[in-house]
């Protein structure tokens, strides 16, 4: 049976904190809460029904439809520099504010908008550095894209994120041409 989770010790800084502004927390654990809701909607999620039997629950017409709009992503992917080294949604946030009637936090000494925050928040809990080794290891092994793809990507393709920063129209982070599957 497919199993999303994730582990509570994630409930802890680097990754959270309850002294972080609204907007990092909700762009860091909404990112990981969300990633782990949509995989019971990608190409593996489907291979499972409603009470995990194993047993595909999409149309012929929704699996030609994904994998139609995951070819751009696909592509985006492929030429995405990960390794450098020779050897290798906005809404909830705002909704809760709204409806809190809660004063928006920023960090002392940094002048980003809470909207830029978010952002911040879903990037942080991707900072890492990975040795070569073990990024080929990744690539080899394991579905999930290596962290700087999933950051840099993700936000590339994302309208609020070229708002939040005000990107340049076909700038590297605002491209002309945005991918996303659903």
């Amino acid at each position: 049976m497919s199993r999303n989770v994730f582990p509570a010790g994630i409930l802890q800084p680097p990754f959270y904190d309850e002294q972080y502004p609204l907007s990092m927390v909700f762009g860091a654990m909404g990112a990981v809460v969300g990633h782990e809701f949509t995989h019971g909607f990608d190409n593996r999620g489907a291979q499972y029904d409603k009470i995990g039997n194993l047993k595909n629950w999409w149309t012929q017409k929704s699996m030609e439809n994904f994998r139609k709009r995951s070819v751009g992503l696909k592509k985006q992917y492929a030429k995405f520099p990960i390794c450098k080294n020779s050897e290798c949604d906005l809404h909830a946030y705002k909704k809760y504010v709204k409806d809190h009637n809660i004063k928006t936090m920023t960090l002392p000494g940094l002048s980003y908008t809470s909207d830029q925050l978010f952002f911040v928040g879903f990037a942080h809990i991707w900072c890492r550095k990975i040795q070569p080794k073990a990024l080929i290891h990744q690539l080899l092994a394991d579905p999930h894209s290596p962290a700087i793809a999933r950051v840099i990507l993700t936000l590339r393709n994302s309208e609020a994120f070229s708002t939040a920063f005000n990107c340049k129209k076909d700038s590297p982070m605002n491209p002309t041409i945005k991918y996303g599957v659903w």
